[in-house]
């Protein structure tokens, strides 16, 4: 499962999140998205980048991914304070209900060391984009450094 930045930035930048959706578009992975992140996602384009819209439609139109729902109100309302901030938490009770290895993401609370990352590690492993290409996706240092800088 990949996070709202992780989709973000996979349009605006061919670079460690771009590598993490071609590969879900390759199928190499399979990718789930929360209804929170697609929605995040949509919105968040259209405000800041518009002139990208079209390709994020034209990337989940084409890239195979599994939607999940977000959790009911009630369960969020249940799971206050297992994360900082309180919107992450539908993201992560989604990747919980769908049984996810890994949740990809750029957020600090959530791949940091703290007590929020404890608590959702016995339900998934969260990962930087460069951590789940170099230690699941076995890719090298020297790999992982051709893309770091990449432009389009």
């Amino acid at each position: 499962m990949i996070d709202t930045n992780v989709l973000i930035s996979g349009i605006i930048l061919p670079r460690f999140a771009f590598e993490i959706l071609n590969l879900a578009f390759k199928q190499e992975i399979r990718l789930f998205l929360p209804e929170t992140v697609l929605e995040e996602a949509k919105v968040k384009v259209r405000d800041k980048f518009p002139d990208l819209s079209p390709e994020l439609e034209k990337l989940l139109s084409n890239c195979p991914f599994e939607l999940i729902p977000d959790p009911e109100e009630g369960e969020v309302i249940k799971n206050k304070g297992l994360v900082r901030d309180e919107s992450d938490i539908p993201i992560i009770l989604s990747a919980i209900q769908a049984k996810v290895d890994f949740f990809i993401t750029g957020d600090k609370d959530i791949i940091g060391d703290n007590e929020a990352v404890k608590k959702i590690e016995k339900y998934f492993l969260p990962l930087s984009c460069t951590t789940f290409l170099r230690e699941i996706m076995c890719w090298s240092d020297e790999d992982l450094e051709k893309i770091r800088l990449r432009k389009w």
